[in-house]
């Protein structure tokens, strides 16, 4: 029989003991249990799905690569909208095509879309207030007409100097309120999710909600789309926008996906490998933890390919020259990126160079399938190089490659790891469902014990006597409660000052200094016979210029944001020795009573203190956080810098505005911390006020369930034999379990 049927069984037989359980112990073990179910399902939901995730930037091919990869070059997938549009799309199988569209919230559009269109208007219109008073300033000084452009003509050429953010966010509201009532979007906001039913023709289903025209399209946070197509079966798809998020809660939508999958596919065009952009596409969109694999992928390899220099004549020359430009400008530009703990991981791995259309073609080619023009252009294009010929394809392609390598290497990894935890699981759970069953099944003995030899007065009388010398110790129990407290108020002061320390750490942004040579222009007096003149000169010097990105300030926020949050769950997860306040107890309890009495029973004292303390759980620290920090962070520089890259003097602008923003967060991390430590004081007050009373109502509840089993006499005594026999049969079932 498996181990999880016996558990169940364990369930069956103690649940029948509740009028001989003086100390909870059949509780205990049925949330042992049910734990334990728990995290078995848990780890096996994991090994039925390998979840994939795909970040590239638009036209990167991301598309060609999955269908390619997993359906045999079939369009399955959808093609992303418009850039401020294009939502993470989550892809999975089920048997009844559907999908479920969720929407941004009404926090998203008000402080996010709303506020930065906003911004967007005020500076645009800030500019062209401006431009206008200097054209008239000029037009009055020359007493001549000047030519004006027009606001709407103004906008787009002054469009590109904005804030990305705010540019963004502007695209979106407009699309917005050009398709939907204002009516319609606070429906739509509130509503928060749709359900779509899928007919054959699934994308034609979701064109209002995807599609670059749709009318929902611009409100869509992210989308799970369920199929019934048989490659989908044990694999969840995760295909993200490929963009720097402008709405910050897609954003960490996105961060949430990736940081479930196994291994995340990096996709980068092989023409232009791993260029500023993808860099930029990685650090701001992959979380730094939690990802198991990522594996840089170059597409379009075909491509890049037929564009070698055009001394380049063989096939095997052109491909080694791409893969080695390829290799090169991956290892140089994650290089600088190296203390970044996801970069790292990609270092000195070997990115895997594919072709989709090449994967395509040979399929074809396999089933007798016509081209079409796009396929056999790319053949003709490779077969003007010497050597090439179409057997090599699907080699050139890489798709089984990943297939058969990748993807089985992630998979098999995958489920040794969960076999080996649920392994785990299982022994340790049978080891403490044993200890339980002993310990039940020793209760019940002393019950036994107790009915059979024992009169309900003296029964009272010790029960009496032990209350007595319990509200004796209050005093002495105060006081460990009020040493724990003073003892958490140190350790969370002392935590304090690590998180104030913490932020020092994260103030550094990375400065790329570089030679530059700057030209300018001098004149020279020159004179011939009574003739003078300037003679026009250049002067090239060699500038030294500094320059450090404002991702890079961004990043440093959230890392000071998330590694503070961490260390204190780790300090909060010790905050409290529970084991050491139990010992402190039993030992004030034990002082209290003379050991030396026959008639002192340990254990009907003991046991409820510790199940006492077990039970004795304080909140989780929870930091309730009602600020978007990146966002401040923008304000602070919206009319400052433009752009990402931030040069010479205006370092010092981003480097105060982002300490501003670590300072806010540090001041809201100690307020947080300073009120959990005010409710651990009040939580200790109580515990010491209602520790004593509640373990002399546990001993007179006991009272009374063995008054009664005492005044059934010989039929209590039959029903805990029993009980005692079944606790031993499944207790054995449990030793000799699978």
């Amino acid at each position: 029989m498996q181990l999880e049927e016996n558990f169940q069984r364990v369930i069956e037989v103690v649940e029948k003991g509740q009028e001989y359980d003086f100390t909870g112990k059949i509780s205990q073990i049925k949330e042992e249990l049910k734990r334990v179910q728990k995290s078995i399902n848990e780890e096996e939901v994991k090994r039925n799905v390998l979840r994939l995730g795909i970040i590239g930037q638009m036209k990167v091919g991301k598309s060609s690569f999955l269908n390619a990869l997993f359906f045999d070059g079939k369009e399955y997938l959808p093609k992303a909208a418009t850039p401020m549009t294009a939502a993470l799309t989550v892809l999975k199988y089920n048997a009844v095509p559907s999908a479920s569209v969720y929407y941004l919230t009404k926090k998203d559009w008000d402080d996010g879309i709303c506020m930065y269109a906003k911004q967007y208007d005020a500076h645009v219109q800030a500019s062209y207030d401006r431009y206008l008073k200097e054209k008239k300033e000029i037009e009055k000084n020359t007493n001549a007409p000047v030519n004006i452009l027009p606001f709407e003509e103004y906008e787009k050429n002054v469009r590109n100097k904005m804030s990305d953010v705010e540019v963004s966010c502007k695209e979106v509201y407009e699309m917005a309120r050009k398709r939907l009532s204002d009516k319609e979007i606070q429906e739509i906001l509130i509503k928060g999710r749709n359900d779509v039913p899928l007919g054959n023709e699934y994308m034609d289903s979701l064109e209002q909600y995807v599609g670059a025209n749709g009318k929902y399209t611009p409100l869509v946070k992210y989308t799970e789309i369920s199929l019934n197509i048989e490659e989908l079966k044990g694999i969840e798809i995760i295909d993200t926008p490929g963009l720097n998020d402008p709405i910050r809660s897609r954003e960490n939508a996105t961060r949430e996906f990736l940081g479930k999958c196994d291994a995340v596919f990096i996709l980068s065009n092989c023409g232009k490998f791993l260029g500023e952009e993808e860099m930029d596409l990685i650090l701001n969109t992959l979380p730094d933890e939690g990802i198991s694999e990522a594996v840089i992928v170059g597409t379009r390899m075909d491509t890049a390919i037929c564009e070698s220099p055009g001394n380049i004549i063989t096939f095997e020359q052109a491909y080694r020259k791409t893969r080695e430009n390829c290799e090169k400008q991956a290892e140089e530009n994650l290089r600088q990126y190296k203390d970044l703990n996801i970069v790292n991981k990609l270092i000195g791995v070997k990115p895997v160079l594919t072709s989709s259309i090449s994967y395509n073609i040979a399929i074809k080619r396999k089933k007798g399938e016509k081209l079409n023009e796009e396929e056999q252009q790319c053949v003709d294009s490779l077969s003007s190089y010497q050597g090439f010929n179409e057997d090599m394809l699907m080699d050139l392609s890489s798709i089984m490659d990943i297939k058969e390598d990748k993807l089985n290497s992630i998979r098999k990894e995958k489920n040794k790891i969960i076999d080996q935890k649920q392994l785990d699981i299982r022994i340790a759970a049978r080891e403490r469902v044993i200890r339980y069953l002993d310990s039940i099944i020793n209760q019940t003995n002393e019950v036994y014990s107790t009915v059979r030899n024992n009169d309900i007065n003296t029964i009272r009388l010790k029960l009496e006597a032990a209350q007595n010398t319990l509200e004796n110790s209050k005093s002495v129990v105060a006081s460990i409660f009020k040493a724990t407290e003073l003892s958490v108020k140190r350790d969370m002061q002392e935590l304090l000052l690590h998180i104030r320390n913490e932020k020092q750490r994260h103030r550094n942004v990375y400065m790329n200094s570089k030679m530059e040579e700057k030209t300018s222009e001098y004149s020279v007096p020159k004179k011939f016979l009574f003739v003078e003149w300037e003679k026009k000169k250049t002067r090239t010097e060699h500038v030294m210029i500094s320059t450090v990105s404002v991702r890079d300030a961004r990043i440093n926020i959230e890392k000071y944001l998330n590694d503070s949050y961490q260390i204190i769950q780790e300090d909060m997860k010790n905050l409290i020795n529970t084991e050491e306040i139990e010992k402190k107890l039993i030992m004030a309890i034990k002082d209290s009573y003379d050991l030396s009495d026959k008639d002192f029973n340990e254990k009907s004292i003991l046991e409820p203190i510790k199940n006492h303390i077990e039970e004795m759980t304080l909140h989780e620290f929870e930091w309730k956080k009602d600020k978007d920090y990146i966002a401040l962070l923008e304000e602070k520089l919206t009319g400052k810098i433009v752009g990402d890259i931030v040069k010479d003097e205006k370092i010092s602008i981003l480097q105060k505005a982002m300490d501003e923003v670590l300072l806010q967060v540090m001041d809201d991390l100690c307020d947080s911390i300073e009120d959990h430590r005010d409710e651990i004081a009040k939580k200790m007050d109580k515990e010491s006020e209602d520790f004593i009373n509640d373990i002399c109502e546990n001993l007179e509840e006991s009272h009374t369930k063995l008054k009664k089993l005492i005044e059934d006499g010989e039929n209590s005594l039959v029903r805990i034999e029993s009980y005692l026999c079944n606790l031993k049969e499944i207790k054995q079932e449990i030793i000799e379990a699978e």
